[in-house]
C-alpha cells in the first residue's frame, strides 16, 4: 500500500450546467400568460360583484365568498409557482413544468370561483 497522498485521487471539477434557453423562454412566456390571466380574473370578479346586487342577500353571500376565495387562491398559486419556478431557473433545473402546473391549477380554481357567479346569473330572474 502506498501513502495516503498516493491513494487520493483528484477528480476535475464538474463543468457548470448551462442554462437552457428554450426553458427560460418557455417559463417566462408562461409567467406572462399567468400574469395576464390573474389580471383578467381580478377584473372579471370585480365586475361580477356589481351584478350580485339584484339577488337575495342570503343567497349571494355564499357566491361572494366563493368568488373571493377562488380568485385569491388562484393568485396565491400563481405567486408560489412563480417563486418556485424562479428558484428552479437559478438552480438551472427545468422550470416550465412548475410554471405550467401553477397556471393550470390557478385556471381550475378560477373556473370554480366563476362557476358560482355564472350559476347565479343563470338562476336569477334578471
Amino acid at each position: 500500500m502506498g501513502s495516503y497522498t498516493q491513494q487520493l485521487r483528484i477528480y476535475p471539477a464538474p463543468s457548470p450546467r448551462r442554462a437552457r434557453r428554450w426553458d427560460i423562454a418557455a417559463t417566462i412566456t408562461i409567467y406572462v400568460l399567468s400574469g395576464c390571466a390573474a389580471a383578467g380574473a381580478c377584473l372579471y370578479s370585480f365586475s361580477g360583484l356589481f351584478f350580485l346586487d339584484t339577488c337575495r342577500p342570503d343567497g349571494c353571500a355564499v357566491v361572494r365568498h366563493q368568488l373571493a376565495l377562488g380568485v385569491i387562491a388562484g393568485i396565491v398559486v400563481v405567486v408560489i409557482g412563480t417563486v418556485w419556478g424562479l428558484i428552479r431557473l437559478v438552480l438551472r433545473q427545468l422550470a416550465w413544468p412548475v410554471a405550467l402546473g401553477a397556471l393550470i391549477l390557478a385556471v381550475l380554481l378560477w373556473a370554480y370561483a366563476f362557476s358560482a357567479l355564472i350559476s347565479t346569473f343563470s338562476s336569477s330572474n334578471l
